[in-house]
């Protein structure tokens, strides 16, 4: 199965990833990916699904190469087994098997771009998908329930698939190498390009081939553990966290706006009975509630939508505009206001789209920004958004007055200090 209209809960790895781990909005987890700290941590009193499902019997385990996804932003709590993949080929070999260590040395030529230093010149698809297939193994000669989490980093700026796929997508103007140096270029000097509006300088064709050849070494990679899934007594969920700007709106990347090209990402299952439609609106905490109430372990904090006999008619995105990054290549940036600052949000209703951050406010309309719009369509995406924040707030509020009040009882009783 699948649909058409999956849109995340944000355009940045950590918010949407902690919407899927959590099945809940940003606004709960309050892991929004703000460029100046640090790393954003998700709270102690927010239950990942790994701990309430390894609390009901299942064996937990969890892979990852992006460091937004680790023990760094504790991501991985209730994971049994859970392996994050280090920035570098060095780290990656700390961490894998004697088997996969071989696999990884004997494919090492073919999976890079060329040699070098930089991490981002060598794929780790296959090395995701090889640890997977191991767990996967190890998992099924259990013969218990499981709950299995993947998360690869391709595909992902700076678009560098292995250079097996170079020819296949390639302009013939340039050479394997030419196209390394530019999307290199791109990839460290995204800020100062839309920052100083550089976009001319940018071959855009060049990244949506070198992205859409990510995408199919992405999507190689995951052909090599379909043999190890009992598709028949399993629940398959392949997505996106988030999608990209190839140009549009003279952005790259997965920065400053909430379109449909950052938002609306795949979403690929199985296990799910037929009657779900295809077309229907979700988002990623749909999903996981579904698949939840499916496997007979319902879950409290759950704020999705149970798809086999509800619809949702609005979905909601959260994120952060980094404008100050963009400022410190260019003090003018964003004078005008284009883009919203600071903790943003934003609803998505029909074709309408409408983002604020409080202060300002935005409306796009199939995807194309209008200032002349009725107060009255205004007015009724501002009161479904006021809803959203009130209704989910008030779950937040109260998840954390429970987790407060089970403290206090354990201080109590001796248990903690």
């Amino acid at each position: 199965m699948s649909f058409e209209s999956c849109y995340s809960a944000g355009i940045k790895t950590p918010t949407s990833t902690a919407s899927m781990l959590t099945a809940t909005y940003p606004m709960f987890t309050g892991m929004y990916g703000d460029a100046q700290k640090d790393m954003p941590v998700l709270d102690k009193q927010v239950t990942t699904i790994a701990e309430h499902l390894r609390e009901s019997g299942f064996n937990t385990s969890g892979i990852s190469r992006n460091i937004w996804v680790s023990e760094k932003s504790q991501l991985d709590r209730g994971f049994d087994e859970f392996v994050w993949f280090g920035q570098s080929p060095r780290k990656i070999i700390r961490k894998l098997s004697s088997k996969e260590l071989l696999k990884y040395v004997s494919e090492f030529y073919s999976l890079s771009t060329r040699f070098g230093t930089n991490a981002s010149l060598y794929s780790t698809a296959p090395v995701v998908s090889n640890h997977l297939k191991s767990e996967l193994k190890r998992l099924n000669k259990k013969q218990e329930p499981f709950f299995l989490f993947a998360h690869y980093n391709e595909p992902h700026r700076p678009y560098l698939p292995p250079r097996g796929y170079f020819n296949q997508y390639l302009p013939d103007d340039l050479s394997a190498s030419q196209v390394t140096e530019h999307s290199m270029w791109m990839h460290s000097n995204l800020y100062d390009i839309i920052a100083n509006g550089k976009q001319d300088q940018v071959r855009e064709d060049v990244l949506s081939h070198l992205y859409a050849a990510e995408i199919k070494h992405t999507d190689d990679a995951l052909r090599r553990i379909d043999d190890y899934i009992d598709f028949e007594n399993t629940i398959v969920i392949v997505t996106g966290d988030h999608g990209e700007h190839l140009g549009e709106f003279d952005l790259y990347g997965h920065q400053l706006l909430p379109s449909e090209e950052t938002t609306n990402v795949p979403l690929i299952a199985t296990g799910f009975p037929d009657s779900i439609s295809s077309s229907s609106l979700v988002q990623h905490i749909d999903i996981m509630e579904t698949a939840l109430q499916i496997l007979d372990t319902p879950f409290e904090q759950s704020q999705g939508v149970n798809l086999v006999s509800e619809q949702r008619d609005e979905a909601f995105t959260e994120w952060c505009g980094m404008i100050d990054v963009f400022k410190n290549h260019n003090s003018s940036f964003n004078n005008s206001d284009q883009y919203l600052s600071g903790l943003s949000q934003c609803i998505f209703k029909g074709r309408d789209r409408y983002l604020t951050n409080g202060i300002g406010e935005k409306l796009y309309r199939n995807n194309v920004q209008i200032d002349n719009v009725s107060s009255e369509t205004i007015g009724s995406l501002k009161t479904k958004l006021d809803e959203y924040q009130t209704e989910f707030q008030a779950d937040r509020e109260s998840q954390f007055e429970r987790s407060d009040t089970a403290k206090t009882r354990l201080q109590d009783l001796g248990y903690l200090e």
